[in-house]
């Protein structure tokens, strides 16, 4: 096995389970148990730990770190079998272990501490920039939210018209690895040693707070 994650999909028109292995990446029957599609997917030391991201009805981006870099495939339902074709596949967006978020055609995610925008089309970097070290990333109404490896927040759109960073403060302190948790207007965030919470909901004008 490796770190990443099983999760319950739907590709192809057909709900599977889809795992990481050491070595290939896995379409499984979730009721049955039978292999519907495999992909041979290798990273060094069996690191495959950023999880394959869902770009559509048929698609996953696979990445990792490493020098291995990215892998787009289509799962095409042929009768009651399946097979995996690599649309393109190369070392533009290396996720170590924060897995990358799909957004109007394009992936954003962390190319070995650096945020890049990649086109989901053609595999093309559109662009690269922002230091984030090895943090983690959520999408929100159009925009990113990046944790960053060092405990900064960054507020980053979510655009491949250009790099555009609107803010950044210190949330925690010291190596933060987390993946942070977004629900009903609260941004939860923690490492090993602190956890926070930023309250994102809009402020109400008609009645201010004294």
């Amino acid at each position: 096995m490796a770190y990443a994650s099983p999760a319950l999909v739907e590709l192809a028109g057909r709900p599977q389970l889809l795992i990481t292995t050491a070595r290939r990446v896995l379409g499984l029957d979730p009721d049955t148990r039978a292999v519907l599609w495999d992909y041979r997917w290798e990273v060094p030391y069996n690191n495959a730990i950023a999880m394959p991201v869902l770009a559509g009805t048929n698609q996953l981006m696979l990445s990792a770190g490493y020098g291995v870099g990215a892998a787009l495939l289509e799962i095409r339902a042929l009768g009651n079998a399946f097979e995996a074709d690599t649309l393109w596949r190369n070392r533009n967006l290396k996720n170590k272990f924060n897995t990358s978020v799909f957004w109007q055609g394009h992936f954003y995610g962390l190319d070995e501490g650096v945020l890049a925008c990649v086109s989901a089309d053609s595999g093309a970097r559109v662009w690269r920039d922002g230091r984030y070290q090895y943090g983690q990333l959520l999408l929100a109404q159009g925009h990113l939210l990046v944790l960053a490896g060092d405990g900064e927040l960054a507020l980053v759109e979510a655009t491949p018209r250009a790099f555009n960073e609107k803010h950044k403060l210190p949330a925690l302190k010291g190596k933060t690895w987390n993946v942070p948790a977004l629900a009903h207007g609260r941004l939860l965030l923690r490492n090993a040693s602190e956890m926070t919470c930023f309250d994102l909901r809009p402020r109400r004008t008609d009645n201010p707070a004294p």
